[in-house]
């Protein structure tokens, strides 16, 4: 096992990106000497030792990753990023925290989507300092959508009131936002959606498109929050039919209303 891990560092400082397939194959025992490379002045071979990294599977790997987010090195930054949102825990809330003054735009959406994703108190205070700061409209969203994840009802009630807006990209956005929200006592809030038959996102193979609608998104979401709340079944790439529609609106209204 020595030499394979050795072979391993060779393929990495030639950035032989073989060596992703020979690090998946070695595991967790090559973890302190990829982690050793993390150090490295090339940003190229941190951003190959760090995807080699993610392969071993290493128990550890979570913080590393969270360190990265502070990379000179955007690649490197932004592989960090996207491994964490399936890898985050409370263990990395400092880091997570002091990112939100990352100069990277990109890596401070992220943070913020991962702190409301946390579930905790303690990220609100950093979050509001940080949209007293910020001057990137995209940043400041992802930054509100946080908190209204993290509780602020006022928040919360203003990104459900998109889906009372003008047209269906409003309304769309508007599911999403409630996705990411998700708080299940704000699903009466989708029974505008239910009326909309716009296109909203690609349900076909890529040479034959076919678009699902909002109310088909709408749907999808309803069925998220409850355990088999209708007689049909669900799928994210279906399009239902005016009488799964209607049950869905009879679903809706029989809730209480949260304004």
């Amino acid at each position: 096992m020595a030499n394979s891990v050795e072979e391993l560092r060779k393929l990495v400082l030639l950035k032989d990106w073989e060596a992703m397939n020979l690090a998946e194959q070695i595991g967790e025992v090559a973890a302190p000497m990829l982690k050793e490379l993390m150090g490295n002045a090339d940003g190229e071979i941190r951003d190959l030792t760090l995807g080699c990294l993610v392969l071993t599977n290493d128990k550890q790997v979570t913080k590393t990753l969270a360190q990265a987010l502070s990379d000179p090195d955007q690649d490197v930054r932004m592989r960090a990023m996207l491994a964490l949102e399936s890898r985050y825990d409370h263990t990395i809330l400092p880091e997570l925290l002091s990112n939100l003054e990352n100069p990277d735009g990109d890596i401070r959406i992220g943070v913020a989507k991962l702190l409301g994703n946390l579930r905790d108190n303690s990220a609100v205070e950093p979050l509001q300092k940080r949209i007293d700061k910020e001057t990137d409209d995209q940043d400041r969203r992802q930054m509100r959508l946080a908190l209204a994840k993290l509780g602020d009802e006022n928040l919360k009630a203003e990104f459900a009131g998109q889906l009372d807006g003008p047209d269906s990209r409003t309304r769309y956005q508007g599911i999403r936002d409630l996705e990411y929200i998700d708080d299940k006592k704000l699903a009466r809030r989708l029974l505008p959606a239910l009326q909309d038959r716009g296109e909203a996102y690609d349900v076909g193979d890529p040479d034959k498109p076919r678009y699902a609608r909002v109310c088909d998104a709408a749907i999808n979401l309803i069925a998220k929050w409850n355990e088999k709340p209708f007689s049909f079944p669900t799928d994210d790439l279906k399009i239902y039919s005016d009488v799964e529609i209607k049950e869905a609106k009879r679903l809706l209204n029989s809730l209480e209303s949260q304004k």
